[in-house]
């Protein structure tokens, strides 16, 4: 999701310090595309959203041997990237 966040600072960023409502408009596009994929998906989490533990050997180990990541991100991924263009 940082990448996301990054995109939007590229676009609404603060460009002048003495400009704090550009600081606020990017804070507050954060926090819409934080709340609608929480809203579609329950979480920002990836132990959330993958219902496994990946700081752990265990859970590691059952995301590795269930494709987990293979399996789950990329929708994940594509809603995030279709929420961020609608909010360019």
């Amino acid at each position: 999701m940082w990448s996301r966040y990054r995109s939007l600072g590229l676009k609404y960023g603060m460009v002048d310090p003495a400009r704090q409502e550009d600081k606020l408009e990017t804070y507050g596009k954060v926090r819409e595309l934080m709340e609608r994929f929480t809203r579609y998906h329950g979480s920002l989490g990836c132990t959330d959203l993958m219902d496994c533990n990946l700081s752990t050997p265990e859970g590691l180990e059952h995301a590795q041997t269930q494709h987990l990541a293979d399996n789950i991100c990329p929708p994940l991924v594509e809603d995030a990237v279709r929420i961020l263009e609608e909010l360019l």
